[in-house]
């Protein structure tokens, strides 16, 4: 369903970069992002869904860093703030950041928007340099909203 989204939003409509958006889902080789949407992890596996199917990465102790960003929660707090007449600024939100798998595994859900760069090319293509990923379904154009983050 992400991807479906995610060609609804991006590669169907007439934007400037339609063609960088493409080629950020689409694997162009270690050290380079490889856009998509989490699919699972199995014991030191993370799968990833993106344009060319299934894909799978590896932990590596030391190596791996994976972040998460709460966006949906910030959303949520910045509406909270509006409500009672509290002005924010920006979105109140830390990015967690952690070497342990498990405890990243705790916060991100299927479906997550995510992005992976690899350590290199050959048999190391496959292990995790670093992973982002955000909870919000997907990234519409122009702007992530309240709407999206309770379509979940």
């Amino acid at each position: 369903m992400s991807l479906v989204q995610l060609y609804r939003e991006y590669l169907t409509q007439d934007i400037p970069d339609k063609e960088y958006n493409w080629q950020d889902f689409t694997d162009r080789g270690g050290g380079e992002r490889l856009h998509g949407y989490y699919a699972g992890s199995v014991g030191e596996s993370v799968y990833v869904w993106t344009l060319g199917g299934l894909r799978r990465f590896r932990h590596q102790q030391i190596t791996s860093v994976y972040y998460y960003m709460d966006v949906c929660g910030a959303i949520e707090r910045l509406v909270e703030a509006k409500a009672v007449g509290r002005e924010m600024s920006s979105l109140p939100s830390e990015p967690l950041m952690t070497f342990d798998l498990v405890q990243w595994r705790g916060a991100v859900r299927r479906g997550d928007y995510m992005w992976v760069k690899r350590v290199g090319e050959g048999a190391e293509s496959k292990v995790i340099d670093k992973i982002w990923a955000s909870n919000n379904y997907h990234y519409p154009y122009g702007g992530v909203t309240r709407t999206e983050c309770q379509a979940r």
